[in-house]
Formats: structure tokens, C-alpha cells, sequence
């Protein structure tokens, strides 16, 4: 049979990075265009307002480990497909919110459960059985193209809600969840023997390198042996501070933005440019991480972030806003995909899909706590400096953590140097 020149892999790839982009305004930032209006609708303040968000964080990252067991079991084009069509559904009904408990129902506990099917950890575990040498660069550009989403879709909520109304808006999100279904089904396979292919697109003569997963210290381990080791730990420790510090920028900056005197729409397009940026970021992040320890990648972007909090801070105005969103937005969603390729490095694939669910279980956790905790003290304080100045001290948390991993003598990638350099 003729081979085709374009590996499979990388139509996994696109298709996963499509289904990111067009279900987006379903979850994720996508609330923050909301936040103000749902306000004033309901007469809620900032931290009601924000419970909903952080309540499906929540339950997303304590179903993430359940989702990836079905994704280790059954594969991944039945589950996504599914999860895809109820997600939608679920969305379009928030057109119908009455109120705080409606939005807590819907958007913190019926989303999040269909959302788990479609989510970043199953599409990046998915990449990984079809990547070994390039698992970097391939995680890279799915979440690169996702990370687009606050380019593209945010500000087009922005302005479809403005045209429209938010009831609108969240039909026409929902309807978009639901359009990615065929896609799903016809091109999502499980690995490259679905395909009768080799791992990274290797000819026969390189199959003894390509088509094989590179052995290491704790490869095939069952999640259960993975949590009695300390690398997953530290894994985790510093995802979760980076959970806890990162994720409450995207759903508190736009509000933040309209405080320091930005219109809806200028706000949105700052949170917009953390995603443009995102993708530069994590094309270089990427490719890198495959050259070399990706601890120590994560560790400096760890550190980048922290100063950035600081940035925003110390700078007033839009050109505070903005080039925080430009330093942050460069380097934070390469955090997904360093903290992905490295699990997978040191565990392997076969059960990837459970473990990278409680890995970021525990991120998603932090970040609902620290979405609700920067909420509080906006209330409490007026203003989000105090919660800002806790994540920037926080970050050199996560860059010790991440940094004590000793990648050399558990990762794959280095099991074939010698003794003493592993060590």
C-alpha cells in the first residue's frame, strides 16, 4: 500500500486542536464575557457571580480521572463524539438561567460532566500515544491553536452578546459543541496500529526506534503505583500551585480590565492577546522541551510568571493590563503541555489517560479555589492586588517543585546514558 506523506498523527493533531477551538466558548474564559452582565441581571456580587465557574472547575478536575480511565478502556472517538453532543445541549439551556442556583446547576455540575469527555488532558493524552520523539512539539500545537480561543472566540462572544444578548450567546455556543460531533467521528483514532502505522510516522527501518515506546524506571506503572512514587508528586505540587495562581486571570482579568477604565471590549481583547501569544510561546517551549530536560522548562516559565503578576501590579492603566497579558500570555499555557509531555515521559502511555486526569484533577481544584479566593478579596479589599501579589509569591513555589524532579533517572528519554549522568 502507498504510504500517505502526511503522517496520521498529525491529522490527530488538527482535528483535536479544531474541536479545542470551536467548543471553547462552552467552558473555560469564555464565562468571564459574562460575569458583569449575569451581575447585574441577578443582583449578584463578584464572588456569587463567580461561584459557578469555580464550582465547575471543581467538579471537571474530580471527573478527570474517571473520564481518563474511559479514555484508557474504550478509546477515545465513542467518548469524545458523546460528550461533545450533551455538552452542547447542556450549553444551549443556559439561555433559560433564572438565577444563581439554575447557573450553579447547569454550568457548575451538567457542563463539567459532559465537558470531561472533550477536555485538554483526554485530546493530550490521545496526541502522546501518536507522538514519542516529537511529543512536545505536537502537544504544542494543539494547545497552541486552543490557546487561540481568547483571540478568536472571546472577543466574539463579546460582540455576539452585545448584538444579541447573553440568552443568545449561549445558544449559539452551544450549537457550536454540537457542530464538532462529525468531525469527531470521522477522523479521531486511538494510536497508529488503528492506522497500521508506526509511532511518529517512522518507516520500517526506523521502527525499532519509532514504532516501540522507550522504556523507563516507572513505565506501565497502574495509577495506583504511580501515586506511591515521588515524581508524580512533585508533578502535581507544582501544577496545582500553577492552577491556583494561573487559571483565575482568565476568568477575572476582563473585569479587572473594565475597572482600570477599559471598555467590555478592550478588556476582552487583552484576554484575547494572552492567547495570541500563547501560540509563539509554546511553538518554541515545545520543541525545546524535546531537546532537553523539560524541568527545566517549566521551572523558568514558573518563574516568568510569577513576574508577571508583579508587572501588573507595579504598572497602572491599559498598558499595565496589556503587557501583563502579553509576558503572562506567552509562557502560561506552555505549563499544560510541559507538565503533559513530562508524565508521560516518566509514566508512559498505557495509562496515561487515568494519571494525567488526577494530575490535573488537582490543578483544576486549585483553580477553582483560587478563582473563588481572588473573588473574595476583590470583595473584601475593592481591588485584586492583595489575591495578585499571593500568586506572584506563590509561582516560586511551583518552580521549586518543579525543579526537584529528577528527570534524568526516571524519564524514557534519558534511560540510555550512563549511570553516573543519570544519577
Amino acid at each position: 500500500m502507498k504510504r500517505s506523506r502526511i503522517y496520521y498523527g498529525w491529522y490527530i493533531v488538527a482535528i483535536s486542536a479544531a474541536i479545542s477551538l470551536l467548543s471553547s466558548g462552552a467552558r473555560g474564559g469564555a464565562y468571564g464575557v459574562f460575569i458583569k452582565t449575569l451581575s447585574h441581571e441577578f443582583e449578584l456580587d463578584r464572588a456569587s457571580v463567580s461561584l459557578p465557574a469555580s464550582i465547575g472547575i471543581i467538579v471537571g478536575a474530580i471527573l478527570g480521572p474517571f473520564a481518563g480511565r474511559i479514555f484508557d478502556l474504550f478509546g477515545s472517538r465513542k467518548f469524545v463524539t458523546t460528550s461533545l453532543l450533551f455538552m452542547g445541549l447542556s450549553v444551549m439551556t443556559l439561555a433559560a438561567t433564572n438565577g444563581l442556583i439554575f447557573l450553579i446547576l447547569v454550568y457548575g455540575l451538567i457542563i463539567p460532566i459532559f465537558a470531561s469527555g472533550s477536555s485538554q488532558p483526554i485530546f493530550s493524552a490521545l496526541i502522546a500515544r501518536w507522538f514519542s520523539r516529537r511529543r512536545g512539539t505536537a502537544i504544542s500545537l494543539l494547545l497552541g491553536v486552543t490557546a487561540l480561543s481568547n483571540l478568536i472566540v472571546l472577543p466574539m462572544i463579546t460582540y455576539i452578546m452585545l448584538a444579541t444578548g447573553w440568552r443568545t450567546t449561549w445558544l449559539i455556543l452551544g450549537m457550536l459543541s454540537i457542530s464538532c460531533v462529525p468531525l469527531a467521528g470521522w477522523i479521531l483514532r486511538d494510536d497508529p496500529t488503528s492506522k497500521g502505522i508506526d509511532l511518529d510516522g517512522d518507516g520500517s527501518e526506523n521502527s525499532s526506534r519509532g514504532n516501540t515506546y522507550q522504556q523507563g524506571r516507572l513505565y506501565n506503572h497502574s495509577w495506583r503505583q504511580a501515586l506511591r512514587t515521588t515524581p508524580i508528586w512533585q508533578i502535581i505540587g507544582s501544577f496545582s500551585v500553577m492552577g491556583f495562581c494561573g487559571m483565575p486571570t482568565f476568568v477575572h482579568l476582563i473585569p479587572m480590565g473594565i475597572e482600570r477604565g477599559l471598555s467590555p471590549g478592550m478588556a476582552a481583547l487583552a484576554l484575547g492577546l494572552m492567547g495570541a501569544l500563547s501560540l509563539p510561546g509554546m511553538l518554541i517551549t515545545g520543541p525545546l522541551s524535546d531537546r532537553t530536560e523539560r524541568r527545566y522548562m517549566i521551572s523558568l516559565v514558573y518563574g516568568i510568571l510569577g513576574l508577571s503578576y508583579l508587572l501588573l501590579i507595579l504598572t497602572d492603566g491599559a498598558i499595565g493590563l496589556f503587557a501583563f497579558a502579553s509576558v503572562f500570555g506567552m509562557v502560561v499555557m506552555s505549563t499544560g503541555l510541559l507538565t503533559t509531555g513530562l508524565t508521560a515521559d516518566i509514566y508512559g502511555v498505557k495509562n496515561l489517560g487515568t494519571v494525567l486526569g488526577i494530575v490535573f484533577l488537582c490543578h483544576f481544584a486549585a483553580g477553582g479555589i483560587g478563582n473563588y479566593f481572588a473573588g473574595i478579596i476583590h470583595d473584601i479589599t475593592g481591588t485584586y492586588t492583595l489575591a495578585f501579589i499571593t500568586f506572584s509569591m506563590l509561582f516560586s513555589v511551583a518552580l521549586l517543585f518543579s525543579w526537584a524532579i529528577r528527570e534524568r533517572y526516571y524519564s524514557a528519554r534519558f534511560q540510555n546514558i550512563g549511570k553516573f549522568d543519570a544519577l
